[in-house]
Formats: structure tokens, sequence, C-alpha cells
């Protein structure tokens, strides 16, 4: 790949930030320079190299300023923070994300999705194209507001999707800033993000505040999160520590699953024998009834496009880290205060590791994740202590909201939208997933 004088591979980073990241590490191996302008970044894609980075050697490389782009929106929340902050707030937030607590979301899920049904059947007549991004976004929204909240947000739906949009958009426009404190400062002054953050918060701690007044019991994930105790402190959470919880899962755990969900309908509409077989399995499983903790196990198959979905397009599809000091990475030097670069979207295209990588086989994942990959071959929800919280929670919602959509939907990519990646903070399909929708008799 050509490199240009002063400014290296800038240029065409810009242009194509997925496939320069795929080519550089073809080129270089799994542990490769990417000069952009006068910063040399480390780029880390070998399972070994992910590995040291993400778990064996993790307290040398650490969010740092990389997470200052997100800082505005998100603030001190468990993705943020360092040290004893962070080891704090994972004591108390993880028991939230327990399998046990997890696995009784099923019903949750499964009656969430289909309140939708009359929405989208009225979609279904009016024979339009439709943005299945947008019904996506739609639905996973709905989705974490009861699992966090257990009550509807019809009435904020707009208005939240709206901000969320608006305040992405910001943060965005600086994802791969070279000054990411000085691009927070300018993203906080934006007065469209002002705006959306402060819809945000009204909502966020609104219902905080009402729930603390009222101190009506529930078993939601704030009540979770409000009730919890540090088993070494006995400290509790504050109202701000409570509010940047909840916005981390409020965005994550509707953005990214809409979106992967997004991936995983695109998919299916190219690949028609896949889809044929997902269905034929939905039918049999399934019966004509709804999805319950009983039957989730029995979709075997459905499991497993969204696990090859997560191969193809993990929506976190890079995550960053900073040296603390010196290090050597798979045998590569890496100085002190460097930045390092992982990047799940390019090592799921490992020709070593997975043959045929950029084709989607979902029978990759008969027997769940393949026995001969090393630890670090497959990892969508990144891994290590910092292992995202929803990594049980997001295919679960997945699979069941595959399952409903196409027990009762055949859905139809409409010709004329060829999608590609857009890869900001999540990776985007662009221009989005135009689809016929009609209803299965």
């Amino acid at each position: 790949m050509r490199s240009y004088p002063v400014v290296g591979l800038l240029p065409t980073f810009a242009r194509d930030p997925v496939n320069t990241l795929v080519r550089l590490a073809q080129e270089q191996g799994g542990v490769a320079v990417l000069p952009l302008g006068r910063r040399r970044i480390y780029l880390v894609t070998s399972p070994a190299g992910v590995q040291h980075v993400l778990k064996d050697h993790a307290g040398n490389f650490i969010k740092g300023r990389t997470m200052d782009v997100a800082r505005p929106l998100l603030g001190e929340s468990l993705v943020a923070a360092e040290g004893e902050t962070w080891r704090r707030l994972r004591r108390l937030v993880q028991p939230a994300f327990s399998r046990h607590y997890v696995m009784n979301m099923v019903d949750v899920i499964a009656d969430t999705v289909t309140s939708f049904f009359p929405q989208w059947d009225a979609l279904a007549e009016s024979k339009k194209p439709i943005n299945l991004v947008d019904m996506m976004m739609e639905v996973t929204l709905s989705i974490i507001a009861r699992i966090m909240f257990s009550v509807d947000i019809v009435e904020e739906e707009e208005r939240l999707l709206s901000a969320f949009d608006r305040a992405m958009n910001a943060l965005n426009r600086i994802a791969w800033s070279p000054w990411p404190r000085l691009s927070s400062l300018y993203v906080r002054a934006l007065p469209g993000f002002r705006r959306a953050k402060a819809t945000l918060d009204e909502v966020v701690y609104h219902i905080i505040r009402s729930r603390r007044a009222n101190g009506t019991e529930r078993k939601d994930l704030l009540a979770i999160l409000m009730g919890a105790r540090d088993a070494e402190t006995g400290t509790s959470l504050s109202d701000r520590e409570v509010r940047d919880q909840v916005m981390t899962v409020f965005l994550a755990g509707h953005e990214t699953t809409a979106l992967a969900l997004s991936w995983g309908w695109y998919l299916l509409g190219t690949h028609p024998e896949t889809y044929r077989r997902l269905q034929e399995e939905v039918d049999d499983v399934l019966g004509g009834k709804t999805v319950t903790r009983d039957r989730i196990g029995a979709l075997r198959y459905t499991r497993m496009v969204v696990d090859e979905t997560l191969r193809l397009y993990p929506t976190v599809w890079v995550t960053a880290r900073d040296t603390v000091e010196d290090d050597v990475v798979d045998g590569v030097p890496i100085p002190g205060g460097a930045r390092v670069v992982i990047s799940p979207y390019v090592t799921h295209r490992d020709p070593h590791l997975w043959p045929a990588p950029e084709a989607f086989d979902p029978e990759r994942f008969r027997e769940g994740v393949p026995e001969h990959l090393p630890l670090f071959g497959y990892y969508p929800f990144s891994g290590g202590p910092r292992k995202c919280l929803g990594y049980l929670l997001a295919p679960l919602e997945m699979t069941i909201i595959l399952a409903l959509m196409a027990q009762r939907y055949h859905i139809t990519l409409v010709p004329g939208y060829p999608v590609r990646p857009r890869p900001v903070l999540t990776l985007r399909p662009h221009p989005g997933v135009f689809v016929w929708l009609d209803r299965r008799h």
C-alpha cells in the first residue's frame, strides 16, 4: 500500500478505513504500523497479539484518551473509567448482566417484538420500500427500555431516537480525530449535540428520580443498578453514576444490536438458501407460537446465523488502547504512549483462521465457536477483563428478533441499493438496508 510523504496513509485511510486496515494486516502481518500524518498507530489483529493487549497485559493498555470521543455523551461510565473507579463500577454493574438475569428477559424481548406486529403489518400492506435499519432501531430501543425500566417508551420513542441519532452524528464526526480532547470540547459546544444530550438526560434522570421518590420495587436493570452495594466499600451508585451506566446501556443495547440485525437481514437477503433454512427451523421449532425460554435453545441454526453475522460485521469493529509503558506485542516493540488499535473485523477475515473468510457460512458455528480457533480468533464483544457486558444479551436478543420476524414476514431486498460498510464509532450499513416486507401465510 502506497504511503505518502508527511501524511502517510491518511488519504487512503480517510477514503476507505475498513479495507485499508484489512490490506495493512495482509501486507504486514498481525501487528502492523499505520502512519497517519505524524502519528504511528499500531494495528494488532493476530489472536496472540490481541490476547496480549486485551487480556494478558491489559493493565498496560488503557482506554485513556481514546474515550475522549464518547465521554461527552457517556460520561464516566464503565466503558470509559480506569483503575479503581473502573473496578468499583464493574463490581456494581456486572450482576445486572448475569446469565440468570439475561435468560429471564426472553419473555420481555419476545413480547416487545410482537407488540410491533400491527405497525409492521401496516408497513407490509403499504408495499413501500422500508429502511430496515430504522425498524431495528425502534424495536431494540423499546426492548432495552423495558429491560432497564420495566416501562414502554412509545410516547418518547421518536424523540429519543432522534436525540440518539443527532448525538451519534456529532460523535461520529470526530471518531478518528488526531486530537480527541480538543475534538471532545468542540462536540460539547455544538448546539445540536447539547440539545440532544439534554433530551436524553431529561428522560433518564426523570425515571431515576421518580423511582427513588416512589420507592417502587421492580426487578429490572435500573433496580439492580440503584440497589447495588459494593461488597468492599459499602458504597452505592450516585444518580450521576446511574445515569452514565444507563446511557451506555441505552446506546450499546439498542444501536449496536440494531445494526447487527440490519447486517443479518442484508446477508439473509443476499443468501436465499440460508434464509430458507432459517425459516424452516423457525416454523418447525415454534410451530406458530412465540419464542420462550424452553424453545430458544432449539433455534440452533438461527443462532448460527447470528454468530456468522457478528463474525463478518462486528458492529464495534475497532477498539483502541493507549500504552502506559514500552511493550512487545507478538515480537513487535511498541513504545509507551502509543495508540494501539484492535479490529475484530480484520481478525475475522484472516484466511489462516477462517477459510473463505469473506463468505457468509453459518455452518462454521454448527458446534459453536470452532475448536481449532485460538482464544482471540473470534471476539465480536472484545475480551479480557473489559469484555462487553452485553455478550450474552445481544446474541439472545438477535436470535429472538430474527426468529419472530422470519416466522411472520418474508423480507426481500430492494434492488438498486448496494450496501457497503460505513465505519464510524460503529459499523453501519450504508446507505441503509432497504426492503419490501410481506406477510407470510
